[in-house]
Parts: structure tokens; C-alpha cells; sequence
């Protein structure tokens, strides 16, 4: 009997409901960078070809990865593309954001 993917640590949950989040998100370029975003993450659980299987279990969570939850949060990050922007010329999160990280 296989463990429902909510439970199982190894593979991503609430998957179905990132389309949703997508669907919900009217700027073309933050839409395309949550969709980039989500696709890696979606990557980091099909092992490589040339990957050990060992090796590969060891990157893989360790607890359940809400994929919906990331999707969000990278909406909110990508949404400030000021911050985004400082940072990919060289500023710091914190500096970026003005935040305390």
C-alpha cells in the first residue's frame, strides 16, 4: 500500500492546487517567474540519469513540501520587483527589502 503523496516526504504535496495559484496571478512576467520557480522545485524530486539513487535520496525533503505554499511565497516574492531587481545587482535580501532577515 503506497502513502498518500500529503504524507509521504518524498514526493510534493497539493500540487493540483498550484495551477490555481497560476491561474490567480494577472502580471505576465511574476506569473512566468513563479512558473520557472515551481518547475525547479518540481525537478528536485526526478533523480538525474546519472544521479545515485543514495545521493539522490539524500537532497530529497526530508518532511512534506507544500508545493501550493512555495508557489506563494514566490508570487509575494517576485511581486516586488524592486527587491528583486536590487538583488540581482549585487544587494543583499535585507538590503533589498529592508528587512531583517
Amino acid at each position: 500500500m503506497s502513502t498518500p503523496p500529503e504524507l509521504n516526504p518524498f514526493l510534493p504535496c497539493n500540487e493540483e492546487s498550484v495551477g490555481a495559484v497560476l491561474d490567480s496571478i494577472s502580471d505576465p512576467v511574476v506569473r512566468n517567474c513563479v512558473v520557472a520557480a515551481a518547475g525547479v522545485a518540481r525537478m528536485k524530486f526526478v533523480r538525474p540519469l546519472k544521479m545515485d539513487p543514495h545521493e539522490f535520496a539524500a537532497t530529497r525533503p526530508t518532511a512534506p513540501f507544500d508545493m501550493t505554499f512555495f508557489a506563494r511565497i514566490m508570487v509575494d516574492f517576485f511581486s516586488d520587483k524592486a527587491a528583486v531587481r536590487a538583488m540581482l545587482d549585487g544587494a543583499t535580501p535585507e538590503q533589498a527589502s529592508g528587512w531583517d532577515i
